[in-house]
């Protein structure tokens, strides 16, 4: 089974039930519901991976078929990412039971949550669809420079 957790927001959206969190596994997302230009959006971030799937223009009446959407969105998302079509019978197998559960407050994963929103919704000024939802996985993400350790950003330095 594959776990999504969902921050506070897209939570009460789709009303899950609070408890105990499940034990983290290596196929595990975070999702979080945003607005572009009024319309609801969805944005999904494999923790492991950081690999991204977005929902443009969701209604409520859509989240009865949200695992469905998501399954889908992630098989075009590979195949726009020119990932082969073989794997795709294996994403199928492992994202055949999906549970969607409350936030674990993964602050890794939120933070390319944020940073890649902001993005969006900067290029989706113009409109929806300027944000380019295949193009997702090309969008750098600016703060993993950052995010390394002092050690690594010597090297780096000394190499140049």
């Amino acid at each position: 089974m594959v776990h999504i957790y969902c921050t506070q927001k897209l939570g009460k959206f789709l009303n899950t039930a609070k408890g105990e969190l499940p034990e983290r596994r290596s196929h595990d997302w975070s999702a979080h519901l945003f607005f572009v230009s009024g319309r609801k959006c969805i944005i999904f971030v494999h923790k492991k991976t950081l690999y991204s799937v977005l929902l443009l223009d969701i209604f409520k009446k859509d989240m009865v078929y949200l695992s469905k959407l998501f399954l889908e969105a992630l098989i075009s998302q590979l195949e726009a990412d020119k990932i082969p079509d073989r794997h795709q019978s294996l994403v199928r197998a492992i994202y055949k039971e999906i549970r969607f559960v409350p936030t674990d407050n993964d602050r890794k994963t939120l933070g390319v949550i944020n940073n890649m929103i902001s993005i969006i919704q900067a290029v989706a000024a113009d409109g929806l669809k300027a944000a380019g939802q295949y193009e997702i996985n090309k969008i750098p993400l600016a703060g993993t420079e950052i995010c390394l350790s002092k050690r690594y950003n010597a090297k780096r330095a000394h190499r140049n």
